[in-house]
């Protein structure tokens, strides 16, 4: 990127300098919770933590029709 002025930016410098910040605090947070340095790679869903709230309660629906009142507002 040539400039240094973000209102001097284009749309695609912009969300390459995102993609970049993010990436780089992702691994940061990583390194931070594992205490380990991974080699450059690509980030896939597993890399992040999962938590497990067990099963659904017996019973729950989430139709919009029991969410909402019948004036579909």
């Amino acid at each position: 990127m040539s400039t240094n002025r973000v209102a001097d930016m284009t749309v695609e410098e912009l969300m390459t300098l995102i993609h970049q910040r993010v990436h780089l605090e992702v691994e940061e947070i990583m390194k931070q919770h594992s205490g380990v340095s991974r080699p450059r790679q690509r980030l896939t869903l597993d890399d992040f933590p999962v938590d497990d709230v067990g099963p659904w309660p017996e019973g729950l629906t989430l139709r919009r029709e029991e969410m909402y009142d019948d004036d579909d507002y």
